[in-house]
């Protein structure tokens, strides 16, 4: 990878009290909501779980990029503290909403250390008939729960109405695309590998994960700064190649961590999915290979020389260098976009130095 300028000590500071900021909301906000007297009768646990679920330490990718969007732009609109840190949150409860849901479709036991929402729950609901589908159940509840209080969220904001509209507006609109980026991904991972185009993937990633984890917080942010709709569309501009660039380097350094445990090329392999990583290594390799990979995303259970294969192929291939070179190709196209933008000098200098911050402090870990 390219080396990146030294991080401002100025965006560390402002990220680490933003940060202090969010938990804080997050932790009183949950603890203070209506929720938490209605749940009796034995679901005091259980939401007590789903705020502990919500409040786990993680990247807060989505909340910072808002928050540290709308310092660079603010052009004086006089937004308060209190409506910002509300929005943020917002952001993060729909992120946590997101991850409800991604656990039970993946079948995951573990999230960022600790058990998935379902598999608390089924620890939950004592000696019933199919525990663990009664945990799933209820935990699908429960996420559509952090969606409803990630909407309620904004709409108790103080915003003005006009204000107020467009940024719900904007978030619902993620919500959509995101939820349809779920669709194709599952749809995907029922096909084989051979009729899923890399195209097909890289719209994925955009829908799925590119525009509720940068574009949706980076307008949300311009939007409360006030900026015109020209700045808007440049953001976008500027958007799109780091939110792609973001997930294959994620799948990069998760591939890296493969070769270590096995672990996540495994459990890729097992759920169908279908990553840049390993479409560009099929298209690359011999047509016995391609039968092997093919076989390999069908199998129920892989040898240690079959992972070890696929770590080979994937290798020699070259598809891991050329996805490095894309990587940084993306991350150059974004930068270009900044400077042929209407932004002041200082602004891209300080949009350049939030994407240098999250790209080297938040990437690969969980």
């Amino acid at each position: 990878m390219k080396s990146s300028p030294a991080i401002p000590p100025s965006v560390a500071a402002q990220v680490l009290d933003l940060r202090r900021n969010l938990d804080r909301y997050l932790r009183d906000a949950l603890r203070d909501h209506r929720l938490s007297s209605i749940c009796k009768n034995g679901l005091e646990p259980m939401y007590g779980d789903l705020s502990e679920f919500v409040r786990r330490k993680g990247k807060r990718i989505r909340p910072l990029l808002f928050l540290l969007t709308y310092r660079t732009l603010n052009e004086g609109r006089g937004v308060s503290k209190a409506d910002l840190i509300q929005t943020a949150a917002a952001l993060e409860l729909f992120h946590a909403f997101i991850l409800v849901h991604d656990d039970v479709i993946d079948r995951s036991d573990a999230r960022r250390g600790r058990p998935t929402l379902h598999k608390l729950v089924e620890g939950r609901v004592g000696f019933i008939k199919e525990r663990a589908r009664t945990g799933i159940n209820i935990s699908i509840v429960m996420g559509d729960l952090l969606f409803a209080l990630a909407c309620e969220t904004i709409l108790k904001t103080k915003l003005p109405s006009d204000r107020k509209e467009s940024v719900l507006a904007e978030f619902l609109d993620c919500v959509a695309d995101t939820g349809v980026g779920e669709i194709y991904d599952i749809l995907h991972s029922g096909r084989e590998i051979n009729r899923v185009s890399m195209e097909e993937i890289r719209h994925t990633y955009y829908l799925k994960t590119t525009k509720y984890t940068f574009e949706c917080p980076i307008v949300l942010g311009a939007k409360m700064s006030g900026a015109s709709s020209e700045c808007i569309n440049e953001l976008r501009c500027f958007a799109f190649p780091v939110g792609l660039a973001f997930q294959i380097q994620n799948d990069l350094i998760e591939f890296e961590k493969a070769e270590l445990s096995g672990k996540s090329l495994i459990d890729d392999l097992f759920e169908g999915k279908k990553t840049l990583l390993l479409r560009y290594a099929y298209d690359r390799v011999g047509t016995v290979d391609r039968l092997f990979l093919q076989t390999c995303f069908d199998a129920k259970r892989l040898t240690p020389e079959a992972v070890q294969r696929i770590r080979h192929l994937v290798i020699q291939s070259g598809a891991f260098r050329d996805l490095q070179r894309q990587v940084n190709s993306l991350f150059d196209d974004a930068f270009k976009a900044l400077e042929k933008s209407g932004f002041t000098r200082q602004q891209q200098r300080d949009l350049k130095a939030v994407l240098h911050y999250l790209r080297d402090t938040t990437l690969g870990k969980s």
